[in-house]
């Protein structure tokens, strides 16, 4: 008998050889058995016989040479698969078809994520390839491809003509500061205060948890009593970026005469005054400024250079963002020792350690799917808490202009940046098309060609 046979009957090897329903009767089955139990050797088989007979009598051949109390691993065999199987008596079917079924629906699952995320992927390298605002401008991958002709609707001045004709859109600027007041509010987060922490605390960074920095005593005593921006308002700010497209732009004028000037990464500005202004009252640095610009303080010149710089900045707010990744930690407290030492009149600021997940956080909700906020979407969103009307300047995250000029990434120097790359922390281009469809919308005004003579 076959052992699926044994289980469904739960039958004992004696029992399945007498109920066998094949060709040998069962009173010759039971026959076999008798002899077996009287050790009966029988004369008219030989087991030589037995063994080579048909197909039919060789089971029972096997047991005439075993003893009488054997008995084959049947029943724990049984007790085994009983669980697998079900009860005895029962079919196999419904658990076969109940096991059928979760597979199925488990390859269902998995290849319904698996083309869930493949359209993720598409969507977001389209939003970053083509960025089209509201009919008005097309720029495809062939601009990053070193390609001279730029793709465009609505011709080479559609910026400037949107600039001349904008007009500010006060019910949408309070919504928009509103639903941002629901994620962060930048009196509190644009700096964490002297309370908040005391000498020696550790704390983990921002974007690497498994990493922590000590509280530092330079960097506890620079830490505002109160928020920098408590109970700030201002009727007109200008956010000014880096971008290469405020060279020959004639905007200085005009970004000097807003209200509050906010600025990113220590730019320099007196030899460019004429296109970026000097007025600065906010002005952001991150840790890899001072390697970058300031030849990581090797000497002397380099850190009078640095000294220099700060010194202009005057009652101005100087933002470091410390706490975010591990790397700049040295840098910091070289900053923070040289503000100390030279007793340079300048109010120091540390964003918050939920800054950056909050302003993620708004955008993303908004179905802006950014990675890492830049600086300048970072300002622009702080902005709107304190600032009634926002102007922007030096945003153009491209390699060329709309008449085909190449664009340096940054004004002042000539560094490289792969703006559509997928190891970028940053999204310039979406963030620049939704700063885009913000402008013609009216809740800020973006500059992005030269300034009109005032």
């Amino acid at each position: 008998m076959h052992k699926v046979s044994h289980l469904k009957r739960n039958l004992s090897p004696r029992e399945a050889a007498l109920s066998d329903p094949g060709p040998v009767s069962a009173n010759c089955a039971a026959g076999r058995w008798a002899a077996l139990e009287n050790r009966e050797s029988s004369t008219a088989e030989h087991p030589s016989d037995l063994i080579l007979g048909s197909r039919f009598h060789a089971p029972f051949a096997i047991f005439r040479f075993l003893p009488l109390d054997y008995h084959p691993k049947t029943e724990p065999l049984y007790q085994e698969k009983v669980p697998e199987l079900g009860q005895p008596g029962l079919s196999r079917a419904p658990k076969m078809r109940s096991i059928r079924k979760r597979w199925t629906i488990c390859t269902i699952s998995l290849l319904l994520i698996f083309y869930k995320t493949k359209e993720i992927a598409r969507t977001e390298e389209h939003q970053e390839t083509q960025l089209i605002g509201d009919g008005e401008l097309c720029l495809s991958r062939s601009l990053v491809n070193s390609s001279d002709k730029i793709i465009r609707k609505a011709g080479s001045t559609i910026f400037q003509h949107s600039v001349q004709g904008w007009k500010i859109n006060s019910s949408l600027v309070l919504e928009i500061r509103k639903n941002i007041l629901r994620f962060l509010d930048a009196e509190r987060d644009v700096s964490v205060v002297k309370s908040s922490f005391k000498p020696g605390d550790v704390i983990h960074y921002v974007l690497d948890r498994r990493r922590t920095l000590n509280i530092s005593h330079d960097l506890h005593s620079l830490l505002p009593e109160v928020s920098p921006m408590k109970n700030r308002r201002f009727k007109t700010c200008a956010v000014v970026g880096n971008s290469g497209i405020l060279l020959d732009s004639g905007c200085g004028k005009e970004i000097d005469s807003h209200n509050f000037v906010i600025r990113c990464n220590l730019a320099p500005v007196v030899e460019f005054a004429a296109d970026v202004g000097t007025k600065s009252d906010f002005i952001t640095m991150n840790p890899s400024v001072v390697q970058r610009a300031f030849g990581g303080f090797r000497n002397e010149s380099d850190r009078e250079k640095f000294v220099h710089r700060l010194s202009m900045l005057n009652d101005s707010v100087l933002w470091i963002p410390a706490f975010m990744v591990k790397g700049g930690e040295k840098h910091v407290e070289w900053v923070n020792a040289l503000i100390l030492k030279n007793k340079l009149q300048v109010r120091t600021a540390y964003p918050s350690l939920r800054l950056i997940h909050a302003v993620r956080g708004y955008w993303l909700t908004n179905k802006v799917p950014i990675k890492r906020p830049s600086t300048g979407l970072l300002m622009y969103t702080l902005a709107t808490r304190f600032c009634d009307e926002i102007h922007l300047y030096g945003f153009w995250p491209f390699p060329k202009d709309l008449n085909g000029k190449a664009v340096k990434y940054h004004y002042y120097d000539d560094l490289k940046y792969r703006y559509f790359s997928n190891a970028s922390p940053h999204r310039m281009p979406l963030e620049f098309k939704t700063l885009n469809v913000l402008h013609n919308r009216g809740a800020l005004k973006l500059t992005t060609g030269k300034c009109m003579k005032q």
